[in-house]
């Protein structure tokens, strides 16, 4: 019986596909580290939203549902073998694993995954976060994926307003992005942002006063659940969803269009006093 011996890595991801109504759609490629057995036949390539670890049971690519099945043969170069998955929905954290099989279809553990998060940024201004801690918080590493397409990035920490200018780097005092805060991005033209990375702290800190953040969760929570750790300690929530403002307001909830949190939204939030914010 042989062993197999998996590590997955990213090769690459391709954001193909620019904004097509109804909405966007991303493209990612995948290489992983070739296994050697005499008896390899192939390899299984897994994808999921939401969170780690198995079930693998994702729908939605181009190619079909979770796994897709590769044998030796189909591959382009089995030395170095990749796959890409096409029309992957936005707004949500795929997360991927590989698996190798032998000629008896005797199947190797899980790689360990790898995680990307796409957020669709039509034209115009959109109020952003990230639920990924990025691997390089440099303000335009972060932003490769839609590097030429955008025109500036602000957020408001420690009560004054930080400013990104792509075309004056040397000029600008916001130098990075990281999870927990929100940022608004005015874009030239529609892309989406493509980001990888490890899951944030579940914890942001608020200052009394208004607070830009970021909503550290893959997974969308009623807004009451979402700010439980801070009931009666705030006036009130903002976003801006669809070129539009919506309003959260606690001693009105029945009044507010705001009815969720949901992942690649910043909230302004309206804190009555010094407090932590812990998703649950």
């Amino acid at each position: 019986m042989m062993i197999f011996r998996k590590c997955l890595w990213f090769f690459a991801i391709a954001l193909l596909l620019c904004f097509v109504t109804p909405g966007y759609a991303m493209d990612v490629t995948l290489g992983w580290n070739a296994n050697t057995e005499s008896d390899l036949a192939g390899y299984k390539v897994y994808y999921k939203t939401g969170s780690s670890g198995p079930p693998y049971n994702g729908t939605g690519a181009d190619q079909g549902p979770s796994p897709r099945t590769l044998s030796i043969g189909a591959l382009d170069d089995p030395n170095n073998p990749t796959y890409t998955l096409t029309g992957l929905g936005n707004n949500e954290v795929y997360f991927f694993a590989v698996t190798a099989y032998d000629d008896g279809g005797l199947e190797s553990d899980y790689s360990t995954d790898v995680n990307v998060l796409s957020i669709g940024l039509p034209q115009g201004s959109n109020l952003i976060s990230l639920c990924r801690r990025p691997v390089d918080t440099d303000i335009a590493s972060v932003l490769s994926s839609i590097s030429g397409k955008y025109s500036s990035v602000w957020a408001f920490i420690d009560n004054s307003w930080k400013v990104y200018d792509p075309a004056n780097p040397g000029f600008s005092d916001l130098t990075t992005m990281e999870a927990g805060t929100g940022y608004w991005i005015d874009m030239s033209e529609s892309a989406t942002l493509i980001i990888s990375g490890s899951a944030p702290s579940n914890s942001v800190d608020l200052v009394s006063g208004w607070n830009l953040v970021g909503y550290n969760s893959a997974s969308s929570l009623a807004i009451a659940v979402a700010l439980a750790s801070i009931d009666g300690n705030y006036l009130s929530v903002w976003a801006f969803i669809d070129g539009s403002w919506r309003v959260y307001d606690p001693a009105n909830p029945s009044f507010s269009d705001l009815t969720t949190m949901e992942l690649g939204y910043g909230y302004w939030i309206d804190a009555s006093e010094v407090c932590t914010w812990t998703l649950p």
